[in-house]
């Protein structure tokens, strides 16, 4: 899987360097009718952090290969 991504990336030009990771933009929504809205909050701001959500997307791999940089600033 990994390895057909870089080469499609590689085939449309969007890539030269196979070590660089990607950028996954997302967003997290916090709804105003929830019922945990202090939890969603609390998970959103655990996101958004360097020592929490950002170290987990920017340690996950497959097969060994790391995918995904952290936001960047």
């Amino acid at each position: 899987m990994v390895s057909n991504l870089l080469t499609r990336m590689q085939l449309e030009g969007k890539d030269d360097d196979t070590t660089d990771r990607m950028l996954d933009p997302a967003s997290a929504l916090v709804g105003t009718r929830g019922r945990n809205w202090e939890t969603a909050n609390a998970f959103a701001d655990w996101l958004a952090r360097k020592d929490g959500g950002q170290q987990v997307v920017g340690q996950f791999a497959v097969n060994g290969v790391v995918l995904y940089m952290e936001a960047p600033n």
